[in-house]
Parts: C-alpha cells; structure tokens; sequence
C-alpha cells in the first residue's frame, strides 16, 4: 500500500502543478473597448472604422502581421453578434434581472457602465426572466479567438501557418510514393494490420491514411526519420466516407503513438536489450488491450533474460508516478453533432492492433452542460462521469472504497508473484505466461488507485465534512478524466474550458474534423496546446463558417484554414470514390465541383434499381422547370416561398409513395420484408419550408407528411437520404438575381444530400441568370432531364386532390419498425434477383490499385 499511496501522491502533485493559465485582464478589457466602443451603434463611428484590412492573404510576414489582419474582423464580427442578440431580445420582448457593479465616467466623455446577471431568487444560476446569459451576444467564443489568436507567436507550427509556400515544397516532397512508403510508421507495418486497412479501406482513404500516419514522423531507419508534416490536408467530397477515414487516421495514431510511448520506458544507457523491448512493449500493449502475441514471444526464455524482465518491472514501477506524459490526441470539430458522430463510430467499431484485433481506446467527450450530445457520447462525457461520483450516498461510497483498497492490497501481492514468476520462467511459454499476467495486473491495479484517488476527491463531500469544496472536487475530477484519457473528443469552442489549460501535458497531435466549416480563427483554438501536427479534414466546396458581419464576410473571415492552405499550393489528399449518389446525380457535382474526379463505388454501381424508376416522372435525377411559379417576399422583407413549387414537391411525395404502396402490395406471398427509404425536402428558404410543410398536410395529411424531412439546406449538411425534392423558390420576371441561392457551395449541398433520386424543382429562366445554375441547366438539358411547364395539376392530374372534391386518406404504409426513423417510406420487397440500375452503365468506376504496402 505504501507504494500506491506515493502513486496517488504524486498524481496529486501533478495536478496541483498544472495551475490554470490566469487569463489576462488586458485581453478582456481590449475587446471590450473594442467592441462596445462607439462602433457598436454609432453610424459616425462605424462610417470612420478605417483599421478593416483589404482583404486577408495567403501568407504573412510575421505573427504581428498575422495578428493586426485578423484582430479588426474579429472586432467586427463581435459587434454584429451583439447587435443581432440585442435585435433578437428586442423582438421577443425579453428582459434580464441584473446588478450594477460600476459607474465608471472615461476621459473620452463616456460613461463605462458595467451590469452582471442578478440570479433569481433561490436559484444559483444567473439567468433572467425572459431570457439566459449566453447566445450570440456571449462573450465566450470572441473571447477564445481573441487569446487564441495572441498565442500565435507561440505556436510550434505558425511557421507553416504563416507561409504556406514552404510548407507545400515540404509536403511536396515528403508525400511522394516513395517517401511515404519510407515514412511509413514501423509500428504500423505489421502484416496483420496492414491487410486489415486494405479490407476496411479504399485506395483513396488508403492514401489519406498514409499521409496522415507518415505525418507522425518517419521510422528511425529513414532519411527523413523526424521530419513529420506540420499539417496534413484530406478532402472529402460528398458520400466518400469521410469519417471512416478519419477512423482509420486515429487507429494508424492511438497504435503508433503509444507504441512508441511504452517502447520508450526503459532506463536511459541500457540498450534497450531485447528481452527489455519485449517487456515493455506486452505491457504497454495489455494495458492498452493490443496483446501482441509476436511481441511476447520476444522474451527470451532463459533465466537470465528472466532476472533482467523482473528487475525492469521494479524499476518501472518506482518510476511509475514520475513518467513523462502519456500522448494524447485531440479531436475537434465546429459542431457538437459532427464530433459525436466521429466519437460514435470509434465507440461503436473500435481500433485494430497490430495484429488486426478489436481493441478500443479510453476517450472522453468535453462539452457543455447545454451542449446536444448523443446519447452514446453522453456515456464517456466528462460532466457526467463527474456526476456519477458527486451523486454517491455514504453507503455506496464506502463500499466502493473499500473494494478499491482491498484490489490494490491483493494486486500488489499478485503482482509481486508474477514477478518471481517471469524471473524464474524456465521455458518460452512461460515467460509469455508470466509477463501477461504481470501486464494484467499492473493494468488492474493502476486502474484500482486511480478510482481510489477519485473516491478521496468527493469523500469530503459525500461524508459531509467540514470544508469541502464542491467546485474543486468537481474540477479536479474533470482533470483526472481527461488526464488519464489518451483521446479527447471537443468542440473546438470547446477547447476554451479553463480544464484544457489546467491539463500536466500538451496535445502535440490534432485532428480537425469538418475544418472547412470553420472560420481559420476559430481553429486557432486546437492549435493553442502545443500542437506540432495536425490533420485538417473537410471539404471547402460545401457549406463555410458562418459569420454574421456582411463586411467581414466581404473580407474573407469566414474562409477557413483548410481553404488558405489549400489554395496556397499544399497537397490535398481527395477522397474520390463516391458510395451514395447514383451516378446520374453524381455527373454534374463531380463536373463542376471537383473536375471531374469523383468516380462510383461498387456499391453504387450494383444497386438494385427501385421499383418507381419505371414510373416516367420518377427517374433518378430529374429538373422540373416551373414556369407557373413565383417567389413571394413575407410581409415585412425577409424570406421567400413559391407556393407552385410547393403543390409540385407535395405531388411527386404522392406519387412516389402510391407507387412504392403498390409495389409493396404486389409482393409475392413469402417475400422479403421490403427495404425502407428516407425522403427529404430542401429549400434554400426558411418560409418556403414552412409553406412546404404546410402544403404536405394540406395533399397527403399530418401522418405521412410527417415521413418527409422538411428543411433548408444549411440544416442537410451531412445528411444523406434515398430521395431529394430541391424546391429552388426563386422565379421573378425582369433582371433580378438569384440572390444566396448563387452560392455555389450551398447549391453544391443541396444537390449532393440524394443516393437514388434528385428532383429539382426551379424556374429554368431565373435560375440561368446565376452562372453555376446556367451550367446545371446546359447539363440537364443536354442529357435530355428537363419537364418544361411543369405543374402539380399537368404532370399527376389523376391525384385526389385534382380530380375529387374531398382529399381522402392517403395510401396506408407498413407500421415502421422499432428504432426506425419516421421520415421513411416502403420500398417494393426483394422478389428474386433485382435488374441493375439501368443507370449503372453511366458509372465511373475506379481503377484498379496497388498500395505501397
């Protein structure tokens, strides 16, 4: 027990050491003059804001250039989040108790009045009658910016930041064939994994993978043994699988980096004999669950080999509580869904070994207590682990000791056995023995004290002694789980929490997940714990950041640092073969969006044609020109709907589900279940979802419209579904354009979200005034998949709704299954072999491909 008790001991000293980064008094104070100066609400002021730059470059001279071209947009983009969150309360009528902490009359003439949310009577929290203390008009995310950004100077990688130019040579030639297959991490080059990865992966991700694993720095028997890429950039274009690469990206880090870590342990001057490799790497291994048997079976069998493993094991257990810090990676995304989606599928798949065996890490989730987690991310986040420990009764938390204690007493026995026993293995197999039950019982016993050391920070509180701090015992538990986590998965608003500068060690490797989507200073925010490489992954032909100054957008704010180093020359890894669209969808975006590299992947290429294809209106990609349509403005300005459009989405619902209906009536007797299909309606406009959603109800009633997912397009980004109805609104007579519907990476959204039919539906003579609709329309048209005139009442005059005077209920679908979502509709049952999709044949294919390994 003793020398668990030093363990603890330490650990302690560890966190007490890791004081929080105070932040500085300046720093809030500048963005406050800045910000809520007379360029807030002063027409005078704001007509006099000469310090906003031209524009933002590729590359900067210096960190101070970088710092005085991003701090004015910064400045600006805060004070329209204030106005629009004092324009929104305005409107809704709401109010805030507060309390006046100063009165303060400055030497420019004004007066520095300074307020703080009053908490309501009997409540802890500070929030007002009508409204809470956060919301656009917060401090917090310009804040982080703004201290992140005057770290910049301290970055590892602002040299590669700064100019990019450089860092393209670099990548350039450190991302040929041959240098990436000598790059190629040692540890991950075990034949087992290897094929795993060539099972799991195509050639794209494969490539993605390698890039991203040769960025940790070469093998030690390289040329380039070191020289690690500061940044790698992987793009992923709609329906590519983008997140199963980012997967495979931290499986090839979690193995290598704590390979690398555990295989480091041993006393400086020794060597590094084999028999101390061998130890070292099965018990980092077991700890990790990667039971190599290969690398047990590197202990050598005699008795002295024995002696050496367990003096090394004595040895490595003094030294226990002063190890250097583990690595550990940090995800990060814009969006709390996008980093639950990637920490879900590492929860659910986990990673391979070395060997190609499931494993899984220990990550954590850091976030919010408002943040919208998913319910398998709530498992792992940190607030509610601390939960879980604050909520103990005495009872439950002296049973819980006390077990604790008692498995590190036996532990400790054990371990003290397994010793003796390695150190007399006479034999192969019982070394092997041996030293995987040393590597159990360090594991379960490390385990075992540091719940112990959780238990002793709440005991004050749950025994209810004098002096505990539940604010402390909170904080030091939320340290103790991310600490101990070897991924944390965040936010990047996220990584503002004062936990991440409280943390003993740095995170040297990053991965920003949907990078593209989030402004370059929102991303400084990943970067400001010591990153010395990182992975961007996005795609910046789909939706940017959103920033809510018009000049700020005007001036670049909103374009990421993907996007900047991308365009200044730095090698893109793309992920080119599609696994959703249809390949008559998949022909314009490819065309026009990423030149015409997207090719189709075997599932795509082998789908099974639906049954409503052979409907003749129903085909897979399809423009309908509503020339009868136009937009009409809400009263008040603002939005737009097309009510022609509208009766045309709600007509072809109808008739793609009476047609499914009727394939699924028609089934033979025995027949498969039949499969099931989502169903989506986008529109560029919030009104015209209202008015589609209206109109649904109205044709084919409040039940089966709601099995159509109705919404705008910003809200599809990352969603894929079997059908897509595109309602465009926009239809004017003169000159007038298309207003944000020109946009083309939003238009590139919207026509990418569908896998087996797209329908857009749009005035072909409005639209073609905006270049990119021009070349969506030319293409329609050349292939021969535009309707002119369309109408709801021309093309289905047969429906209900036209041809009788009382709607009645709409065709009746097979009850959904449990844990199915609603917006589904029943596809015609499997009846023998299906005929390919006749649309196949037009598909790309990708070549045949030979990975280095």
């Amino acid at each position: 027990m003793e020398g668990a008790g030093k363990r603890r001991a330490a650990l302690r000293e560890q966190r007490d050491a890791a004081e929080p980064q105070a932040q500085q008094p300046e720093t809030v104070a500048t963005l406050e003059r800045e910000v809520l100066g007379g360029r807030l609400w002063h027409a005078a002021c704001q007509a006099a804001n000469a310090d906003l730059p031209e524009g933002l470059p590729l590359a900067f001279e210096g960190a101070g250039a970088y710092i005085r071209a991003f701090e004015p947009l910064l400045f600006e983009e805060a004070r329209e989040a204030v106005r629009g969150a004092w324009a929104e309360g305005a409107e809704a009528g709401r109010c805030w108790q507060t309390d006046v902490t100063s009165i303060e009359e400055q030497a420019s003439g004004w007066v520095d009045l300074r307020l703080t949310p009053a908490p309501p009577s009997g409540s802890g929290r500070g929030r007002g009658s009508g409204g809470g203390r956060g919301g656009r008009g917060g401090y917090g995310a310009p804040t982080r910016e703004f201290v992140a950004l005057h770290k910049v100077p301290s970055f590892p990688v602002a040299d590669a930041m700064l100019q990019p130019a450089a860092l393209a040579e670099q990548a350039a030639e450190r991302l040929t064939p041959e240098a990436v297959q000598r790059m190629w991490p040692l540890e991950a080059a075990t034949k087992p994994f290897i094929d795993f990865l060539k099972s799991q992966y195509d050639h794209t991700q494969l490539s993605a993978i390698e890039a991203a694993a040769c960025h940790l720095g070469a093998r030690p028997d390289a040329a380039e043994s070191g020289a690690g890429l500061p940044f790698v950039l992987i793009q992923g274009p709609p329906g590519t699988g983008k997140t199963h690469t980012v997967k495979g990206v931290l499986n090839v880090w979690h193995l290598v980096l704590y390979q690398r870590y555990y295989g480091s342990l041993g006393p400086p001057g020794t060597g590094k004999t084999h028999t101390v490799k061998g130890v070292l790497n099965v018990w980092h291994l077991v700890l990790y669950q990667r039971y190599y048997g290969s690398l047990v079976g590197a202990l050598a069998a005699d008795a002295r080999a024995g002696a050496a493993a367990s003096s090394l094991a004595h040895a490595l257990e003094r030294r226990l509580p002063n190890l250097a810090a583990k690595p550990r990676v940090l995800v990060c995304a814009p969006s709390n869904a996008a980093a639950d989606e990637l920490l879900q599928r590492v929860m659910n798949d986990g990673f391979a070994d070395a060997q190609g065996r499931l494993y899984r890490p220990n990550v954590v989730r850091v976030g919010s207590e408002e943040a919208p987690l998913a319910d398998r991310a709530r498992e792992v986040w940190v607030d509610g682990l601390i939960r879980r420990y604050l909520d103990m009764d005495q009872g439950e938390w002296g049973y819980r000791y006390q077990a604790r204690q008692g498995e590190v007493v036996q532990l400790s026995r054990e371990i003290l056995a397994a010793q003796a026993a390695l150190a007399g293995a006479g034999s192969q197999a019982e070394a092997d023995g041996a030293a995987r039950q040393l590597a159990d019982k360090h594991e379960a016993r490390d385990a075992a004290i540091v719940q112990l050391g959780r238990l002793e920070e709440v005991q004050a509180l749950v025994l209810r002694q004098p002096g505990a701090n539940e604010r402390q015992a909170r904080e030091n538990l939320e340290l103790s789980f991310t600490a101990e986590a070897e991924m944390v998965f965040t936010t990047l608003s996220s990584t503002g929490r004062r936990i991440f500068s409280r943390l003993p060690a740095s995170f040297e490797t990053v991965l920003v997940d949907e990078a593209a989507q989030a402004s370059e200073i929102a991303a400084l925010q990943a970067l400001a714990f010591g990153c010395r490489r990182a992975v961007l992954v996005g795609d910046p032909q789909q939706l940017p950041a959103t920033v809510l100054s018009a000049r700020a957008r005007e001036l670049a704010l909103e374009r990421s640092l993907f996007e900047r180093l991308q365009a200044a020359g730095c090698p893109c890894r793309l992920l080119s073969v599609q696994y959703r669209m249809q390949p008559a969808i998949r022909q314009f975006p490819s065309n026009h969006f990423y030149g015409g590299r997207l090719v189709d992947g075997e599932a795509v290429l082998c789908a099974p044609a639906p049954p409503f294809y052979e409907h003749a209106l129903l085909k897979p990609y399809v423009f309908f020109d509503v020339v009868s349509g136009r937009e009409q403005r809400q009263a008040g300005g603002g939005s737009l709907r097309n009510q022609a459009e509208a009766d045309l989405a709600a007509a072809l619902f109808w008739e793609l589900r009476s047609v499914l209906v009727a394939a699924a009536r028609g089934a033979a007797p025995g027949a498969a279940p039949p499969a099931r299909i989502t169903v989506g309606v986008i529109t560029p406009y919030r009104q015209q979802a209202r008015c589609l959603r209206d109109t649904f109800v109205r044709v084919v009633g409040p039940e089966a419209a709601a099995e159509a997912m109705i919404e705008t397009v910003d809200s599809f980004q990352g969603k894929q579904l079997d059908v897509v109805i595109l309602s465009c609104v926009r239809a004017s007579e003169g000159r007038a354009g298309v207003g944000f519907l020109a946009d083309v990476r939003r238009m590139n959204v919207a026509i990418t979200r569908a896998k087996a039919a797209l329908w857009v539906l749009g005035s072909a003579q409005t639209l073609k005034r905006s270049p990119v609709w021009a070349a969506l329309l030319a293409d329609a048209e050349a292939r021969g998949l535009v309707i002119p005139n369309a109408s709801a009442r021309e093309l289905f005059p047969d429906q209900p709704q036209f041809s009788a005077p009382a709607l009645p209920p709409p065709p009746t679908l097979p009850a959904p299954q449990q844990g199915h979502p609603a917006a589904t509709l029943t596809l015609a049952p499997a009846s023998g072999p299906k005929p390919a999709n006749p649309s196949a044949k037009s598909g790309i294919r990708p070549p045949e491909y030979k990975w280095a390994w």
